[in-house]
Order: structure tokens, then C-alpha cells, then sequence
């Protein structure tokens, strides 16, 4: 009977070797799962800031560049223009900026705007994403006998002033979106990044991040990976692997 009895320690042996095998097997399984998750490099060039030359802009002019495949607008507008600016509050829904979403903090002003001549705005009307029409001169025009210069959408007549504030009565329900962004020098507006801090610390880009919680076996860990200049549009993925109908991995992720 004795010739008979199992061997335990070969038996520990094997059992230890087959864990081992095993987990190196779900590491080298979940390493291309996780990875899927990661940004395509189509998604980060789409985040990369836009530079932008602005020596040769005159006054009243325009230039349109595109970030993040949206249209963004550069103007530099003339003193006139400028001035008008405060006497429009009456008239608009948000003349204060209260609503946060559509402009950094420093350019929560009158004028929506670093330097008060150049205004940087996102090229798309906050109603049903138009891009409205630019018409800087102080003039009456049909949609407003006295107009001070700024844009309209004549898709549904939204009309914005010369900040991008929008008028009472129009469907648009907010001021145009003001994008990140701050100066090189003089003559270079980089879109993308905000102005350096206080601090002397280098202006940083939009960042967006990826927040996964991994079920392994039973147990719950959390990490997150942190993408900068990519805008995410999705809100939840949610990946598993499964052998023979057992559920191995379980991953939900969120992007905030």
C-alpha cells in the first residue's frame, strides 16, 4: 500500500508549475487586451495644439484654422469694435460669462480674450453646430438696425457681438465657445494650450482621461492611463475575456 501513496511533494510541484505557466499565460493574454484600450495615434495627432502665425493680421481680419477637426476662429478687432463691447450687456444672455464651460478663466472678461484685440473663438454656433458669418462692420444690417459688428447664423438667426456673447431672443443657447489657448510671442498663438501659470511653469495642453476598474479572479483594482490633447467622445467601454464560458477579466472604463 505504501508503493501506492501519492507523491505529494511531486504533486506540489506540478500543481506550482502549472500556477506559474498559468499566470504568465494571463499576462501575456491581458497585456494586448488592456493595450486596446490606448489611443490610436490618429486619435492623438487629431490633439496636437495648432500654431498659428498672426504678424500679417490686420485689423478686421479673420483667419480660420482647424483644432481638433473644428473650426477656429482668429480675429483682431479694431478699437471701435472693442469699446462697443460693454455697451452690448442689456442685450445678451451671458454678458458676464457665467456659464464656465465656454470660456477658460482668463478670459472671463469683456473681452473673451487675452490681448483685447484678438479674439479666439471656436467656429461653431452653440444652437445645432452652424458656423455662423462674420461681419465686423459698425453698421445696420437686416437682422439688427444697430449693429455693432460680431456674427450671425442665418440658419436660425442666432446673432453673437464681437466677443462671441450671444443676443437675447436668438436659439442659441450659449456664447461661443472659447478654446484654450496662449501666446509663443508676439506673433504666435499657439491653440491648445493655456498660458504658463504664476509660477513659471510651462502652459499645458487639454487633457483628457481614461479611467478603468479591472475585475481579476474575483478581486477589484483600479487604475488609469492619462492622454493629453485627445478628445474622447466616447463615455463607457466595457471589454471581458471568457474561456469556455467562464468570464476571466471584466474591464469598464469611462472617460471624464
Amino acid at each position: 500500500m505504501a508503493e501506492n501513496a501519492p507523491d505529494m511533494g511531486r504533486r506540489r510541484f506540478l500543481t506550482g508549475t502549472c500556477a506559474v505557466v498559468g499566470g504568465i499565460g494571463g499576462v501575456f493574454a491581458a497585456v494586448p487586451f488592456f493595450s486596446s484600450f490606448k489611443p490610436s495615434a490618429k486619435a492623438v495627432s487629431a490633439g496636437i495644439p495648432t500654431v498659428v502665425d498672426i504678424s500679417k493680421l490686420s485689423e478686421g481680419a479673420q483667419l480660420i484654422e482647424v483644432w481638433r477637426k473644428r473650426p477656429v476662429w482668429i480675429i483682431k478687432r479694431s478699437d471701435a469694435a472693442v469699446a462697443a463691447l460693454p455697451t452690448l450687456k442689456s442685450l445678451l444672455k451671458d454678458p458676464d460669462n457665467e456659464v464656465v464651460d465656454q470660456q477658460p478663466a482668463y478670459a472671463k472678461n469683456d473681452t473673451r480674450s487675452i490681448r483685447p484685440n484678438i479674439l479666439v473663438l471656436v467656429g461653431s454656433c452653440t444652437h445645432l453646430g452652424c458656423s455662423p458669418k462674420y461681419f465686423p462692420e459698425m453698421k445696420p444690417e437686416a437682422w439688427d438696425s444697430n449693429w455693432k459688428g460680431g456674427f450671425y447664423c442665418p440658419c436660425h438667426n442666432s446673432k453673437f457681438d464681437m466677443a462671441g456673447r450671444v443676443f437675447q431672443g436668438s436659439p442659441a443657447p450659449t456664447n461661443l465657445v472659447v478654446p484654450i489657448h496662449r501666446y509663443a510671442d508676439d506673433n504666435t498663438i499657439i491653440i491648445g494650450e493655456r498660458p504658463p501659470s504664476s509660477d513659471g511653469k510651462k502652459g499645458w495642453r487639454a487633457q483628457t482621461q481614461l479611467r478603468c476598474q479591472v475585475q481579476l479572479a474575483g478581486s477589484i483594482s483600479a487604475f488609469q492611463w492619462s492622454t493629453f490633447g485627445i478628445n474622447m467622445s466616447a463615455n463607457i467601454t466595457r471589454r471581458k475575456i471568457s474561456i469556455f464560458g467562464t468570464t476571466l477579466v471584466r474591464c469598464r472604463c469611462s472617460c471624464w
